[in-house]
């Protein structure tokens, strides 16, 4: 395969990892905001996690026992821990996109039923259009990673970084340059540039 395409494909998959790190990050954020009662939350984050933690915190309040609030807790952060997880492995290992990908899918869907199970609202049309962002991100990212099999991590990674720009050089010549810092390049004809002087036994070099 080109190196041009193995390029592109590798640049796929990338933007994917970076948005489950965007993912990742906006999930435990929520998460922070809900424990110290925010009232304003992120949009670009998983659902499941945040409902699990709803659903702990509930049950706490409803039978006045903290055990509730702290089994919801752990469980919402092992939810994003596996997210992170697969950020993490999928840069050498990258069957651990499918795993994102099979753990936002879930996600989606149990969103989706939440929205409409409990009467859908118009707020609920960003939370839709950020879950088929990302879910674009992340089938184009396993899509790139089964074009990339045979492609040893090494080279992965180094496909993924960005390419130095090229230095153009720009012809000089008959144009005097000072040497000083600071000083402007002056375009002056060659016909009126001082030559250097022969003097008697010195020879010009």
């Amino acid at each position: 395969m080109d190196t041009n395409v193995l390029r592109q494909q590798a640049e796929k998959f990338k933007r994917a990892r970076g948005n489950l790190l965007m993912v990742i990050a906006f999930t435990a954020i929520n998460l922070i905001m809900t424990i110290v009662k925010a009232n304003f939350y992120f949009l670009f984050s998983a659902t499941v996690p945040q409902v699990i933690f709803e659903i702990g915190k509930g049950l706490s309040e409803e039978f006045g026992n903290n055990i509730f609030f702290i089994v919801g807790l752990v469980i919402a952060l092992v939810a994003v821990l596996l997210y992170l997880l697969c950020w993490i492995f999928s840069k050498r290992l990258r069957g651990f996109m499918v795993a994102a990908l099979v753990l936002f899918s879930i996600d989606s869907v149990v969103f989706i039923w939440l929205a409409f199970s409990g009467g859908f609202e118009a707020s609920y049309i960003l939370d839709i259009v950020f879950h088929v962002w990302v879910l674009f991100y992340f089938i184009n990212g396993v899509l790139a990673w089964t074009k990339l099999r045979g492609v040893p991590p090494e080279v992965l990674e180094a496909l993924m970084q960005p390419q130095p720009q090229q230095q153009v050089e720009v012809p000089t010549e008959g144009i005097p340059v000072s040497m000083e810092a600071g000083a402007v390049i002056e375009n002056v004809p060659v016909s009126e540039i001082p030559q250097p002087v022969e003097t008697e036994g010195t020879e010009t070099l």
